[in-house]
């Protein structure tokens, strides 16, 4: 019995340094695009963009559920982008009477006759409003219906041919969409989204650190994808251009942004000019870091529960998506099961001292290093972004988060696959 046990203990932990390995392999080509093929704009290249006629019209889109402050703030944000030809498109979901009077007093609204397409299902539009101060706002009232109903909505009203998207509370830079404009206009007939993010300035606090460190390897892996195109873009934090053609042929969002590029990636598979997704691994935008543990859990969860609304069998056959559920579904799962055959070997005396080494390795020494590693690729890559300080708090770091988060996060992981019911 203990023979098969140790067998079985001994090729888990063998299948998790493998796919340790590979992740490191995917930070080391990351590593290697941000060294040799990092784009390389200059503001001379945006003035002329902003003039040029050749840019075809943005339409952004917002999704807001309140009338808070951080809210307001973050459409003025939006307001400020630059663009040559621009127009905001606010979707307010569900919101009640006295958060609408709120909007309307804070932009001075006033009823619009715009016409609007219902190509894309959405819940009802109850009014479209345009600003009287805010140049090119439009406000989209309607009923609630969630996020993806509500960018539906959005798509449903823009008229222009690219839609844009930065994640509500994200820092972003004003000229983000100049830069994520670029690659679409040197390949406009097969290219149809692209999208931008780098990790933000470093926080304090141990989960501070925990969050930098996860958004710092996600990074670097998705930018070992840029040669190859296609990437999994819906990293949080990041800024989005997509064409609105395809939305449209694509059906629009059903349940949000990591389902449609799943979708886009399903189709591409089977077409004979695939559509492209470039990833731009530039600092237009990212996403502030944790600061409570509560916020940690709450951003892992979100995460697994769009993984599971948006992976159907069809998508399995992508190389990126296979990447994605073997880091976030499978490597979770085993690595728990390790934990806890290892626990149960030793109290039985089944394994011996080098098995439970070898499980040690494979899972939180790999750990340790992917993370190490990141740090210091980053930094190899772009010197002088971190103080000595914070990156050697970056990179002491890796200990205290292989030994007890991942732990941790890897039973959010599991419970995060549950699909989310909430509206």
């Amino acid at each position: 019995m203990h023979e098969v046990f140790n067998a079985c203990l001994l090729a888990i932990s063998a299948l998790l340094f493998a796919i340790g390995l590979a992740g490191l392999v995917a930070l080391t080509k990351g590593y290697r695009h941000l060294r040799c093929a990092r784009m390389d704009r200059t503001l001379e290249d945006q003035n002329l963009l902003m003039k040029s006629p050749l840019v075809p019209p943005l339409s952004m889109l917002a999704v807001v559920r309140d009338a808070s402050q951080e809210s307001r703030e973050f459409v003025r944000r939006l307001l400020n982008v630059h663009y040559s030809s621009v127009e905001t498109i606010l979707v307010l979901d569900g919101l009640s009477d006295p958060d609408l009077e709120t909007w309307k007093t804070a932009y001075r609204l006033a009823v619009s006759s715009r016409a609007f397409s219902t190509t894309l299902p959405a819940a009802r539009i109850r009014c479209i409003y345009e600003a009287r101060d805010a140049n090119r706002l439009i406000v989209v009232a309607k009923d609630a219906g969630g996020n993806a109903d509500s960018l539906n909505a959005g798509v449903n009203v823009a008229r222009s041919p690219l839609i844009g998207l930065v994640e509500c509370g994200s820092e972003f830079q004003t000229d983000c969409f100049l830069r994520l404009v670029q690659p679409i206009l040197e390949d406009s007939a097969q290219t149809v989204a692209a999208c931008g993010m780098a990790p933000g300035p470093a926080g304090t606090g141990i989960c501070a650190g925990f969050s930098a460190l996860e958004c710092l390897r996600a990074w670097l892996s998705c930018c070992g994808w840029k040669g190859k195109g296609n990437p999994i873009p819906a990293i949080p934090g990041s800024s989005l251009l997509i064409s609105r053609e395809a939305v449209m042929e694509a059906g629009g969002f059903r349940t949000g942004l990591l389902e449609f590029f799943v979708r886009l990636q399903a189709g591409a598979s089977s077409a004979s000019k695939p559509p492209r997704v470039i990833f731009v691994p530039e600092p237009l935008s990212y996403r502030g870091l944790a600061k409570k543990f509560g916020e940690l859990r709450d951003a892992v969860l979100a995460r697994q529960r769009q993984i599971a609304s948006a992976v159907r069998w069809p998508s399995l056959l992508s190389r990126p998506i296979i990447c994605l559920l073997t880091l976030r579904v499978l490597r979770p799962a085993l690595e728990t099961a390790t934990y806890i055959m290892t626990a149960i070997g030793a109290a039985a005396g089944w394994i011996d001292l080098y098995t439970a080494a070898f499980v040690a390795i494979s899972t939180i020494g790999m750990g340790i290093l992917q993370s190490m590693s990141s740090v210091v690729l980053r930094e190899l890559a772009e010197p002088g972004l971190f103080s000595p300080g914070q990156l050697a708090g970056l990179f002491l770091t890796s200990i205290p988060e292989n030994l007890g988060y991942r732990q941790l996060r890897n039973f959010w992981m599991m419970a995060g696959l549950a699909p989310d019911r909430r509206v």
